[in-house]
């Protein structure tokens, strides 16, 4: 009796039973011959309680008869804490443990290969794509050939420190695999397997056929995580990818078979579970300023217009550009101050503009058109605004111009002909200006609106009266001829 209870006490402290486990995979290398080390790696939830991990069997069996050809006990050997998280986010206290069990074995030619197992109780309680997941076991598994053809499995490597996803963001994890013989490797997401005892896990491991989770009801191997699209992974790259629309907790699991000269050899399966996860929501930048989108100005009159990006994800980097139109076919106009301006958060600067004597008489609108771009690690976002400078004419009223009158008795009052106000009138060009008398003698000429008549022809005073002028000249390079009289009075 003594010795019976002491053999249910050994066995009951072989038997794995933990919660709180992620998943895990094997790995076989073969040494020489008939001799491979074997290494059983598991992934546990260090974020979510205690979970009773012990030295664990492993099983070889006849792939075809199911029949049990080799049993280790393989120790324990605790490995790293990785946490969770990439150059976005880092999710607050998720992390993974591994444990990793190694160890050699010897399996003798067999036609038939072998399928290694190891079976494991139990899952997180939380899972929310199958049924009751704190009931449901384990079983890891991998297929290798005959001995005697010489092969070992693919390295699948170390559990993603990207292992999460983000609600409503396109993911992409590479889970791709390195195969140390240079076969070809598919990949395919697959039903994890239950274990067939219960309580489930027991050690050690029964023999094949194994029995997969069961689904909750809307999810499959290849709907195990909902959205748009759903998880899904490429089958000659091996990187998964999911836009998940519902946070939660999903196990999965996929396969890597290898083939060689076109025959599949083996094959690795390996469990997981992704957390979909709110992460940081994405906003668009908004331009706070302008907040006003048209604007008018005259010839000659500076207009500057401030600019202001503004994105409430401090951490994105935004590049604020702006280029102008003007009226389509003519290229010759003035062009405003250009912005081309990064920052993270936000980007202030402003666009200038002073338009020339062509642009009134040529382009009269100009339209500039702003461009935001911001980055984040997940997202570009582009956001564009356009703004309309309408130029105004200064037609002057060219009969205010030109006294009619002038005085040239040397009293410094109006003792000249000339512009009333020339310095104020900006795009008179090309101004000529002809004065003759009653008999149609010109008796003054000058080019440029700075003329000055004094009165004198041929340095002798002219006689008073009325005399007759003619302008031609251009103004916003629209040509114009004017025509009035002049009293002259001494």
């Amino acid at each position: 009796m003594r010795y019976s209870l002491l053999i249910l006490l050994l066995l009951l402290g072989l038997s794995s039973k933990g919660s709180h486990i992620i998943g895990g995979n094997f790995e076989v290398t073969q040494k020489s011959g008939n001799e491979f080390n074997v290494m059983l790696t598991i992934f546990k939830d260090c974020s979510r309680g205690t979970a009773r991990l012990t030295d664990m069997y492993v099983s070889a069996f006849d792939a075809a008869t199911g029949a049990e050809v080799v049993r280790v006990l393989i120790a324990i050997n605790p490995g790293d804490t990785l946490a969770l998280g990439d150059e976005c986010y880092s999710p607050p206290s998720l992390c993974v443990e591994e444990y990793n069990y190694l160890d050699s074995i010897t399996l003798p030619n067999n036609p038939n290969g072998y399928i290694l197992s190891a079976q494991l109780c139990c899952r997180n309680a939380i899972i929310d794509n199958i049924v009751n997941p704190d009931q449901t076991g384990m079983t890891w598994t991998v297929k290798v050939p005959d001995p005697a053809i010489g092969n070992s499995t693919p390295r699948l490597g170390r559990y993603p420190t990207a292992g999460f996803l983000c609600l409503q963001q396109l993911r992409t994890l590479d889970l791709g695999a390195v195969d140390p013989d240079g076969d070809s490797l598919f990949y395919e997401l697959v039903t994890p397997y239950t274990s067939p005892s219960s309580p489930p896990g027991s050690n050690p491991a029964k023999a094949p056929p194994y029995s997969p989770i069961n689904w909750n009801t809307g999810y499959s191997a290849n709907n195990a995580i909902i959205g748009n699209p759903s998880l899904q992974i490429d089958g000659n790259t091996g990187v998964l990818t999911c836009n998940a629309s519902q946070i939660g907790l999903y196990v999965f699991a996929y396969s890597v078979s290898e083939y060689r000269g076109g025959v599949r050899i083996g094959e690795v399966r390996r469990d997981m579970q992704l957390q979909v996860l709110p992460c940081e929501t994405n906003t668009l930048p908004t331009f706070v300023a302008p907040q006003t989108l048209s604007y008018n100005t005259i010839v000659r009159e500076e207009t500057c217009i401030s600019i202001l990006v503004v994105d409430s994800n401090e951490t994105d980097s935004i590049y604020v550009t702006s280029e102008f139109a003007a009226t389509p076919g003519y290229e010759g106009s003035t062009a405003p101050s250009s912005i081309k301006k990064n920052g993270f958060g936000s980007v202030q600067g402003q666009i200038c503009y002073t338009p020339n004597c062509l642009d009134v008489n040529l382009v009269k609108t100009m339209a500039i058109n702003l461009k935001a771009i911001s980055y984040n690690c997940r997202h570009t976002d582009t956001i564009t605004e356009s703004l309309v400078i309408n130029l105004e004419s200064i037609n002057p009223d060219v009969e205010e111009l030109f006294p009619n009158v002038f005085t040239p008795n040397g009293d410094g009052a109006n003792d000249f002909f000339q512009l009333t106000e020339p310095i104020s009138i900006p795009c008179l060009n090309d101004f000529e200006i002809r004065i003759f008398n009653r008999w149609g003698t010109l008796v003054y000429e000058h080019q440029g609106s700075d003329f000055s008549w004094d009165g004198n022809y041929k340095s002798r005073e002219t006689a008073d009266g009325v005399y007759y002028f003619i302008i031609n000249g251009s103004y916003t390079d629209e040509p114009f001829t004017y025509k009035n009289f002049l009293t002259l009075i001494r």
